[in-house]
């Protein structure tokens, strides 16, 4: 098991051992629980946008956990662009990275372990009390 402050990198490189990128499946669920917001989208016909912002999700949390330089900050100045040029409000903000959480978790199945999980939380907990 990885050291306890790189859980959620050792939980998406795990991940994309076994499934390979994690983004359609990601959006899956997302357009699926909000089908509303797909249409966000109408200019990502190949996907590179959603994988492109994915990825800068995955990197802030996993500096959240390590370096701790721009994780938090980069959550807080998305969470403003996202509500202010793009309607998303808070909420739904906070529901994007759940349904992150969730897929990882999914995907990982019985590698999802109670600290993986407490990591991911703790993450999740930090963005939104930032907020």
């Amino acid at each position: 098991m990885p050291h306890r402050k790189s859980l959620i990198a050792w939980s998406l490189e795990r991940v994309s051992e076994l499934h390979g990128d994690p983004t359609d499946a990601v959006y899956a669920q997302l357009f699926q629980r909000r089908p509303d917001l797909e249409a966000l989208f109408v200019l990502d016909r190949t996907g590179v946008i959603r994988g492109n912002m994915l990825a800068h999700v995955f990197e802030a949390l996993m500096d959240m956990e390590a370096a701790q330089t721009y994780g938090l900050h980069f959550f807080q100045s998305e969470r403003v662009t996202h509500e202010s040029g793009l309607g998303v409000v808070s909420d739904d903000y906070d529901t994007f990275l759940a349904l992150v959480r969730d897929t990882i978790r999914a995907m990982l199945g019985d590698e999802w372990t109670p600290d993986v999980d407490a990591a991911w939380r703790t993450a999740l907990a930090e963005i939104k009390n930032a907020a």
